[in-house]
């Protein structure tokens, strides 16, 4: 078994700090193994040269997992030319078989009724898997403020927007939740549990509180930290 996962990022994810990686859904995350033992919340990886922590909940483990007397189904991430007589060449999005692993950068498969090496870094697991999404769990709030943190990485929504809140429990101050593809914790009483309240009552909430000087100042505020959430990613996918 390889000693580097290779991690599908599921959602897109702005770093908090320095310390944290940025990355868009769809890239590709380099993680070793040991990282994903146990359950840490936070995990290493490396992306865009740059090792850093990101929640682990934002990605899927897309690494080939082949099983001794197997056949697994793998598909290349990008077109490839054999670079020694034992190598395959192929094209991007080609289906293939491994059927061992031969050391730790190559599989043994067949492409077109053809049997050779095929580099690991190029292909991923083909079995499509579900992936699950982290904003599916929990409550579903509608948000009655906005909710604006200077810091990108931070949670921030805008009135309106459903938040998911795994514990929406009445007897805490602050809640845990998912919007924006982002997980952080903000004061129970910028949302209204759609479960308990009528969609009267947040209707009415919602448009009392847009109806405020506040409101409309946390409006500009939000909509330059989402800029700046997707400056940073944008940054983010030029470097990848």
């Amino acid at each position: 078994m390889a000693q580097v996962r290779r991690m599908k990022a599921t959602h897109d994810y702005v770093g908090k700090d320095d310390s944290e990686l940025t990355f868009k859904q769809g890239d590709t995350i380099m993680v070793p193994a040991p990282e994903l033992e146990g359950k840490k919340d936070m995990i290493k990886g490396v992306f865009n040269n740059k090792v850093g922590l990101f929640p682990r909940i934002y990605v899927d483990d897309t690494s080939v997992k082949h099983k001794a007397g197997q056949a697994t189904k793998v598909t290349s991430l990008g077109a490839y030319e054999a670079q020694t007589p034992e190598e395959l060449s192929f094209p991007k999005g080609a289906n293939m078989f491994v059927a061992a692993q031969a050391g730790d950068k190559h599989w043994k498969g067949v492409y077109n009724g053809k049997a050779g090496l095929i580099p690991m870094h190029m292909v991923i697991d083909a079995s499509g898997k579900p992936v699950v999404d982290p904003a599916k769990a929990g409550s579903k709030c509608v948000a009655i403020r906005t909710l604006v943190n200077e810091n990108p990485g931070q949670l921030s929504f805008k009135i309106g927007q459903s938040i998911f809140v795994q514990n929406a429990d009445p007897a805490l101050d602050e809640w845990k939740g998912v919007c924006n593809s982002t997980v952080g914790t903000f004061p129970k009483e910028y949302v209204l549990d759609s479960s308990k309240a009528s969609p009267e009552e947040i209707k009415a909430a919602t448009d009392a509180n847009a109806a405020t000087p506040e409101e409309a100042a946390a409006a500009v505020k939000y909509a330059e930290v989402m800029s700046k959430r997707a400056e940073k990613l944008a940054a983010a996918s030029v470097q990848s």
